[in-house]
């Protein structure tokens, strides 16, 4: 949070959005490194917003980069700018917002200019707050997955080849 409210503040975020509830949840089966997710939160009468950092990547010194990756989805969430598709597409507005606030962003294939990286103008700022990165040493074990064994076989002739999970009677 201290993390946030500074950054937030260099980039004006405080003035137009209350500090959204951020959160530490597992990745689950996905792929992502942490979320922005609107509306997540019921305090009294106000609905909140939700920045994530998955638990599997708290032992990362680019956990300041997630963070503001998903401040960058914010900011423009308040604004009602749709910089992401319901697939994960990350599109030119994010890229501009994303770079004003001084992360160096490339495209990735299918899912956009997603991949982000701190910029020299960013890793000073982030210098200024002194993160302690020794705070993040305790982190989610990373599941490696299982994969069933195949009960394709592959079979051949001199004329084929022929792949099929029962047994194969040719004549």
């Amino acid at each position: 949070e201290r993390i946030y409210e500074y950054i937030a503040k260099q980039f004006g975020l405080d003035k137009i959005a209350p500090t959204p509830i951020i959160t530490v949840m597992t990745k689950g089966r996905g792929r992502a490194q942490g979320w922005f997710c609107g509306n997540m939160w019921e305090d009294k009468d106000a609905v909140r917003d939700e920045i994530n950092i998955c638990a599997e990547y708290l032992n990362s010194e680019n956990i300041v980069e997630v963070l503001v990756h998903e401040m960058v989805h914010y900011h423009n969430d308040i604004i009602d700018i749709d910089d992401c598709s319901s697939h994960g597409y990350h599109n030119k507005k994010y890229k501009e917002r994303a770079e004003e606030y001084g992360l160096i962003v490339e495209k990735s294939g299918r899912n956009g200019w997603c991949e982000t990286k701190i910029g020299p103008d960013l890793k000073r700022i982030v210098d200024r707050i002194k993160v302690d990165y020794k705070v993040f040493q305790l982190y989610r074990i990373v599941e490696k997955p299982t994969t069933a064994p195949t009960k394709m076989h592959k079979w051949k002739c001199e004329c084929t080849i022929v792949r099929c999970a029962t047994e194969l009677t040719a004549g």
